[in-house]
């Protein structure tokens, strides 16, 4: 479920910044993490959940990913590859 918002301020221990930005939005990072997965799964993408993966390397227009999940390790190779943490 989303809020709106009409300026971002961000805060730090040096110092404080308005934004403006009418006509946003703010949703928490569980929703939004549930519709990335919905989404690229009824799109065709295989989602593999508590997984550790790192680009190890590039191989002409693909990423070399190694996968670490449930005690197995993997390689696959993808064109596009998204690691949230």
């Amino acid at each position: 479920r989303a809020g709106v918002v009409d300026r971002v301020e961000i805060i730090t221990p040096r110092g404080r910044a308005t934004m403006r930005h009418p006509g946003g939005a703010v949703i928490d990072r569980s929703s939004l993490d549930a519709m990335l997965v919905d989404s690229a799964t009824d799109a065709g993408v295989r989602f593999v959940p508590e997984c550790a993966a790192r680009v190890i390397r590039r191989d002409g227009g693909m990423c070399i990913v190694r996968l670490r999940a449930g005690g197995a390790e993997s390689e696959i190779a993808a064109r596009t590859v998204v690691i949230a943490d």
